[in-house]
């Protein structure tokens, strides 16, 4: 149990590198404008790793009514144009590239644009800026950009998050995989699925260093502007609307509980299933217990999961891998019980009935029961949730990904503190 709960991990050192390196940091995922609901770890990385003394600039793909050149949480950002008229760059954001070629096929004819001017952007930024290191984001299209675009001299690494190595296997996509990740200096990896995927790949322990993606807490003037009913039980689904993410599972959960005293379930989120879910809600008869939210800001979905009674993350694990889910971080971090599947990420912080539950992927009864643990239960919800707030401090804020990434940076960077 100390180990788990009481221990803070010794990889991530409290000192300042000794010099102000500059990181360049590409990404094809990033907030298109202030109160976007695109995830925005990759930004909240740049701005706390320049508490640690580091120098970041942000490059991500344009998108049509965002800033081409900006700052965003005091981190500088430059976006490239890859198509005309601009109203054609919808190949990223809205879910992630490979779910957009997935659902629009289309847009396949978009890639050897976005490719060359990529290419093009990283190169330019390189001979402008002359940063000390590229830190890319995803290991296709930025990753490949970045070992191509780099002067030698320049050390690239490369951060996988789960998809661009769990997907997509065999042929000509995984050997440039391979080219990549043999080009990279380091590699890091945001859990224990993804290290696996990067062994199967042939990257060399040595090479492989495991962070996972920080989170935040609720900030405390923060507001999710909802109206909540104060007594009844509240849960929280916040992911994109697919199956892969298990909301079909949840929602047939709910409709197993006695309907006298059936929570109320917020779903946040947007995707290509949105319409599905709504309509199963209303065949499975609980269609006035569901209330869907789309997308919400981030500042107010932190505020919302410290409102509710549970966050369920219900991922099919055995369709789509949640390599790391930074739900479950944020969840933990608001305070709040959180009920996820096995056979993902979550395993790799939740201790089954310590500081979280973990039930079986795609068994709607195995969520129900776990949801009325939590609910019939309350003062042993509070114990696991007070657990995982403290787990998630030492291990999943962003002051301790800020600091890995530091002490990564120090190890590939000549005269950073430390090198010789």
């Amino acid at each position: 149990m100390d180990e788990l709960l009481g221990k803070k991990d010794q990889r991530f050192p409290s000192s300042k590198l000794s010099i102000q390196p500059r990181i360049l940091m590409p990404t094809s995922t990033l907030p298109r404008w202030s109160g976007d609901s695109t995830p925005r770890f990759v930004l909240d990385l740049a701005a706390q790793v320049r508490a640690t003394g580091v120098d970041v600039r942000v490059l991500a793909p344009a998108f049509p009514g965002a800033a081409s050149a900006e700052q965003l949480d005091e981190v500088d950002i430059e976006r490239f144009s890859y198509a005309l008229p601009a109203g054609l760059q919808t190949l990223c954001y809205d879910g992630g590239m490979l779910p957009n070629l997935r659902a629009h096929p289309l847009r396949w004819g978009l890639v050897p644009g976005f490719m060359a001017a990529a290419l093009l952007a990283v190169r330019r930024a390189i001979r402008r800026w002359q940063p000390d290191m590229v830190h890319a984001h995803w290991v296709l299209p930025m990753g490949l950009i970045a070992v191509l675009a780099a002067p030698r001299q320049v050390p690239v690494v490369v951060t996988v998050h789960g998809s661009d190595v769990l997907d997509l296997q065999g042929g000509a996509l995984e050997r440039l995989k391979t080219f990549v990740l043999s080009r990279a200096s380091l590699v890091t990896c945001n859990g224990s699925i993804t290290r696996a995927a990067l062994a199967r790949l042939g990257v060399p322990e040595a090479k492989i260093r495991q962070i996972p993606m920080g989170a935040a807490a609720p900030a405390a003037d923060a507001a999710h502007g909802l109206e909540l009913p104060a007594e009844r039980c509240k849960l929280l689904f916040a992911g994109r609307l697919f199956s892969g993410k298990g909301l079909d599972d949840l929602l047939a959960a709910l409709a197993l509980l006695d309907e006298t005293d059936r929570p109320l379930l917020l779903v946040a989120g947007t995707g290509p299933e949105e319409a599905r879910f709504q309509a199963g809600a209303r065949e499975l008869g609980i269609g006035d217990q569901v209330r869907f939210l789309g997308g919400l800001e981030h500042r107010r979905l932190l505020a919302l999961m410290g409102a509710v009674d549970a966050v369920v993350v219900p991922t099919r694990n055995t369709e789509w891998v949640e390599a790391q889910g930074l739900v479950v971080a944020e969840a933990m971090l608001a305070g709040t019980p959180v009920i996820a599947t096995t056979g993902g990420g979550a395993e790799d912080h939740i201790r089954d009935g310590v500081n979280g539950l973990l039930v079986p992927p795609a068994d709607p009864q195995a969520l129900a029961a776990a949801i009325d643990r939590v609910r019939r239960n309350p003062t042993r919800a509070t114990a696991m949730a007070e657990a995982g707030r403290r787990y998630a401090a030492d291990h999943l804020s962003w002051s301790a990904c800020a600091q890995a990434f530091a002490e990564v940076y120090g190890q590939v960077l000549p005269n950073a503190q430390g090198n010789t």
